[in-house]
C-alpha cells in the first residue's frame, strides 16, 4: 500500500487489498464442470453404512479437477494396509503435520483426503493439526480437504462448521437429519423433506454446496439441481 496517500482520498468504503497467500484461490465459472469445485474447498461425506460410493465420489472428484491437483496425500484408518486408492497415484501419511510443516507446498495444488478415520482416537494434538488443516492450511497453503465418515456426529465440530461442501446418504434415524440439516445451512426440517423426497435408494446422494457463487447450491447425486421453490420445499 502506498504510504503517500494521504488519509482523505480513500473513498469511504471497503478496499479490496488482495491476500498474496491466497492469489491460488478458484472461482466458479460458466460451464464449469459441477464436480470440478474451485479449490480450496473442504468437503465432508457422510453415509451410515460402508459401501455406498464414497471412495468412488471421490475418484469422480479427482478426475474432473482442472487444473488437476499435483500432489494428494491420504490419510486412512487402515494406513498403509489398503488398496481401494491403488489406480491413485498419492503419499499415505499417518499424521495430519504441524501447521509449520513443509509438507504441503503451497506452490503446488494439493489435496488431503481423510478416510474413515476414527476421530475419537484422535490425541488432542492430532485434532488441533485437524482443526488448523481446516481453519488455515487449506485458505493459505493451496490445500483442498475431503473428508469420508460413516457418522456425522463423531466428525470433530470444528471440521463440519469450516467444511464448505457436504455430501449426504439416507439415515436411518429420520429425526437426526433435522440436526444434521440446520448445522449444514438449511431450515428446520428441510433437509428431512429433501430425504424423503429424493432419496430413494440406498446409494442416492444429496449435495448441499456452500462455495461462494455455487450455480446449484443443492443438486441430488452430484449432478441434479434441486430448487427448493419449485419443488415446494420450504
Amino acid at each position: 500500500m502506498s504510504k503517500t496517500k494521504k488519509e482523505n482520498e480513500y473513498p469511504n468504503e471497503l478496499i479490496i487489498i488482495p491476500n498474496p497467500e491466497k492469489k491460488f484461490h478458484e472461482k466458479w465459472f460458466k460451464g464449469r464442470n459441477l464436480l470440478n469445485y474451485p479449490h480450496p474447498y473442504r468437503m465432508l461425506l457422510c453415509s451410515i453404512q460402508p459401501n455406498l460410493g464414497k471412495t468412488l465420489w471421490v475418484k469422480n472428484i479427482l478426475i474432473r479437477a482442472r487444473p488437476k491437483f499435483k500432489e494428494i496425500f491420504l490419510l486412512h484408518c487402515g494406513e498403509d494396509v489398503q488398496t481401494e486408492y491403488d489406480d491413485v497415484e498419492y503419499t499415505c501419511i499417518r499424521r495430519i503435520p504441524p501447521i509449520n510443516s513443509t509438507m504441503f507446498n503451497p506452490k503446488v495444488k494439493s489435496l488431503l483426503i481423510i478416510e474413515d478415520k476414527n476421530f475419537k482416537f484422535m490425541t488432542k494434538e492430532d485434532l488441533h493439526r485437524l482443526d488448523r488443516a481446516y481453519g488455515f492450511t487449506s485458505t493459505h497453503r493451496n490445500l483442498s480437504i475431503i473428508c469420508c465418515s460413516q457418522s456425522f456426529f463423531d466428525v470433530p465440530v470444528s471440521v463440519r462448521r469450516m467444511s464448505n461442501i457436504y455430501v449426504l446418504w439416507k439415515n436411518k434415524d429420520l429425526d437426526s437429519m433435522k440436526t444434521i440439516g440446520r448445522r449444514c445451512g438449511l431450515k428446520k426440517e428441510e433437509l428431512y423433506r429433501l430425504i424423503k423426497k429424493y432419496l430413494k435408494d440406498a446409494h442416492d446422494t444429496l449435495w448441499i454446496d456452500c462455495t461462494k457463487n455455487s450455480p446449484y447450491p443443492l443438486r441430488l447425486n452430484g449432478f441434479c439441481p434441486i430448487d427448493l421453490k419449485e419443488n415446494n420445499i420450504d
